[in-house]
């Protein structure tokens, strides 16, 4: 059976560290209503497809110092619900540079 997911772009409201946060540290200190969402559809989304989520009214407010600028924290706006269990998205380490978020 085919599964789907709603993914959020949640912003993000303290600085981090790359390599001191983990899912066990991460405070969960978020906006709590996601930027943009993407519905995903398994199995058609492809290994290597892309997905864009439109987070331009945050990066407009860190531009201007309304906010802090630390990224945004994407999970499933359903965390409770028989959705697919998890996503795998590429990092900026992806061994395949066109698989690296930008």
């Amino acid at each position: 059976m085919w599964a789907s997911s709603t993914i959020g772009a949640f912003k993000i409201n303290e600085h981090w560290q790359e390599g001191d946060v983990t899912w066990s540290t991460f405070t969960n200190n978020y906006v709590g209503s996601p930027t943009d969402q993407k519905t995903l559809v398994y199995p058609s989304q492809n290994i290597g497809s892309q997905v864009e989520w439109d987070v331009l009214s945050d990066v407009h407010s860190m531009y201007y110092g309304s906010s802090i600028n630390s990224g945004w924290f994407f999970r499933d706006i359903n965390l409770l619900s028989n959705t697919q269990a998890y996503w795998d998205f590429a990092s900026s380490e992806n061994n395949v540079k066109a698989y690296r978020p930008v």
